[in-house]
């Protein structure tokens, strides 16, 4: 199991639990040196992550600056390089919480791989990944409404853009309309897309 708590007064969480841990490459100078994580690819297998991120203000301890996710991310896990990360079979739960409520996000028994990753909380992107992949199994939403569903086999992220494939859109079995759409879309991106908004509220 690994645990961390941020340093400065948010008090962000990050708990990870694994059956197995794979470190290849690990280097021990880096760390020694320069207080920096430097590891060629990580495989975790059966993770469970817990991620907890305080966006509210603390008026008592003043937060020094406009915190964003991403920094909030990186003052957890500290100075790291990673050629690949690979989250196999994993179940992570984040959970942002603000003035007005907790808004949880969860994922279970999916794939995430990450390749190039630097994260330091004190660099002007604190959190730069060349490349992201989720592989979600048969994933499925419901609009707002409930008159349709959503659906896509899998996600890359990749320089701030998100491609979908296998995208589809159709009627739910309560949209008794007439007009009926059906879309099937092998390959829908979206370009210049905020991970934090979309985390932090759903936006």
């Amino acid at each position: 199991k690994i645990t961390g708590k941020a340093l400065d007064t948010t008090n962000s969480i990050i708990e990870a639990g694994f059956t197995k841990f794979k470190l290849y490459n690990f280097d021990f100078n880096a760390l020694y040196e320069r207080n920096l994580i430097k590891i060629d690819s990580v495989i975790c297998i059966d993770p469970m992550i817990n991620l907890v991120l305080n966006t509210k203000k603390n008026e008592e301890k003043k937060i020094k600056g406009d915190l964003t996710i991403e920094k909030r991310v990186a003052s957890l896990i500290g100075r790291l390089q990673l050629g690949y990360l690979g989250l196999l079979n994993s179940n992570i739960t984040i959970t942002t919480r603000d003035r007005l409520d907790n808004k949880p996000f969860t994922s279970r028994g999916n794939n995430f791989e990450a390749f190039d990753i630097n994260i330091d909380s004190a660099a002007e992107k604190p959190i730069d990944i060349g490349k992201l992949v989720f592989a979600i199994k048969n994933y499925s939403a419901r609009s707002k409404d409930g008159m349709y569903d959503l659906l896509f086999d899998s996600v890359v992220y990749s320089n701030q853009s998100l491609a979908l494939k296998n995208f589809q859109i159709e009627p739910s079995e309560i949209n008794k309309s007439k007009a009926k759409k059906f879309f099937s879309i092998p390959d829908f991106k979206l370009v210049n897309l905020s991970i934090s908004e979309l985390i932090s509220k759903k936006r």
